[in-house]
């Protein structure tokens, strides 16, 4: 449960992430309301899920709660486990609480239904004025109204986020890389990151070339967690040792900075062009906003 990168561990606390009103609070606060806050702030367009239709699944967890129904218990619990277990963990992430998707969706269901159960019960009772029963209905209007905008809201970000999916040309490059490579020649990853490392290469280049080159990364560590150490004397000699043929970098849109520095790849770019011990070859894989790029070792 504690083991975590201490870079990583820090972005998991929302500071200078959140609304600026979240970091003056004190720790025990902050880490309680982190995923309240984390499932609708993650990024300035897009949404794990919109603000209304999270508001519309807490309440519904809490009319649950209200209610107290044996059969209820279970979604209660399903929601306290998740939501305490992956707080607790230093490492915090959205898409850790993606288990509880569907208690949310289940409870705010719950909330809608008994709310228009209530609002038509209610339109029956003699005793009450019409103003009062209009009350009632307007009351569970505007809920629906409420989930049925959040719901859109959702759908765009979904939709937003199918359009801008980033594809890496890892296959065409191990392509091209497979058919020039010669027995006990290896490969090596440049600046692995989620969107390409070594296990990646590795998979396309035995899909259709069984060969039995080992696919390495440098660093070790990938650069979009980890805070990287370029040493180009340890790199050539790697090279060296693992008779490295070819290179592959990905320049992720050409102001992507490496994780905790100031470097992008063309800074590094230059210190690796200022060896003389790498030459690019002609061609390369460029697919906005990824780029692959082919290197040889010699």
């Amino acid at each position: 449960m504690n083991i975590g990168n201490p870079d990583k561990t820090l972005y998991s606390t929302g500071l200078n992430r959140f609304p600026s009103w979240y970091d003056p609070l004190p720790n025990w606060i902050r880490v309680p309301i982190f995923y309240f806050i984390e499932l609708t702030e993650q990024y300035p367009t897009v949404h794990p899920i919109s603000l209304l239709l999270y508001s519309v699944g807490l309440v519904g967890l809490g009319w649950l709660a209200f209610r107290r129904k044996a059969e209820d218990k279970y979604l209660l619990i399903w929601f306290a486990v998740v939501y305490i277990f992956f707080t607790v963990i230093p490492n915090r992430e959205w898409r850790y609480l993606i288990p509880i998707f569907p208690v949310l969706a289940i409870s705010g269901a719950n909330l809608i239904i008994s709310a228009l159960s209530k609002a038509q019960k209610t339109w029956k009772l003699p005793q009450l004025s019409v103003s009062k029963k209009r009350l009632v209905q307007v009351a569970a209007g505007v809920l629906i109204a409420f989930t049925l905008v959040g719901f859109y809201y959702s759908m765009s970000d979904a939709y937003s986020m199918s359009k801008n999916l980033t594809y890496v040309p890892i296959q065409e490059t191990t392509n091209y890389v497979a058919s020039q490579l010669k027995p006990g020649e290896n490969v090596m990853v440049l600046c692995p990151f989620n969107m390409i490392d070594a296990n990646m290469v590795w998979f396309f280049l035995n899909e259709k070339w069984p060969v039995n080159t080992i696919v390495y990364q440098y660093p070790e560590n990938p650069v979009d967690t980890y805070k990287p150490n370029f040493n180009m004397t340890e790199l050539i000699n790697e090279c060296v040792d693992y008779n490295i043929k070819y290179l592959i970098v990905d320049q992720y849109a050409e102001t992507y900075h490496y994780f905790g520095i100031n470097l992008t790849f063309s800074d590094f770019n230059q210190t690796l062009m200022s060896t003389g011990r790498f030459t690019y070859e002609p061609v390369s894989f460029w697919i906005p906003p990824a780029s692959i790029f082919v290197l040889t070792f010699s």
